[in-house]
């Protein structure tokens, strides 16, 4: 994938430096797809989990945000599925990058975004119960009109903080 498509998307700063996702028993999360046909693995290091409101996520969710966690990929392997793994990469709207979105060919649920250096995983997908919580909000001028933010997690107008 286009690193200026990984940048736009998770960009990094160490909100998270030295998290790890764990489960009670401290061994790696593993996470699926609704049929279960895409199956993984992660145990490292974790950049950011962030719950963005860009309309895109919205639209790939059906809800007003997509939940993120993001982390290093030498953490990350498939168990299964991998080959079952689609993209789709929206158009440009206005600036580079599109939107990307990876999903199961099955059954349409989402499915980790993957490349060279990071892997984005949907919260959602988890099957363990990590003891992480989200960080920041990101893109909360685009947030749903009919959602109101009431916690009191750091938001930031456009996407993530950039790396200094």
């Amino acid at each position: 994938m286009a690193a200026w498509a990984a940048d736009r998307l998770w960009s990094c700063r160490n909100w998270s430096k030295d998290l790890k996702l764990k489960t009670e028993n401290e061994g790696a999360v593993r996470g699926s797809c609704l049929c279960g046909g895409i199956q993984y693995e992660y145990n490292g290091e974790i950049i950011r989990f962030s719950l963005d409101h860009c309309s895109r996520c919205q639209k790939s969710t059906g809800s007003a945000f997509a939940a993120w966690i993001v982390g290093q990929r030498r953490g990350f392997q498939w168990i299964t599925g991998e080959e079952l793994v689609r993209r789709y990469v929206a158009p440009v709207r206005e600036t580079p990058p599109g939107y990307i979105r990876t999903f199961c060919s099955v059954c349409g649920g989402p499915a980790p975004y993957v490349d060279e250096s990071i892997v984005g995983l949907p919260a959602g997908t988890l099957d363990d119960k990590p003891e992480l919580k989200p960080e920041m909000h990101v893109f909360v001028d685009r947030r749903a009109s009919w959602f109101e933010i009431r916690d009191a997690l750091p938001q930031f107008g456009s996407g993530p903080p950039q790396s200094n």
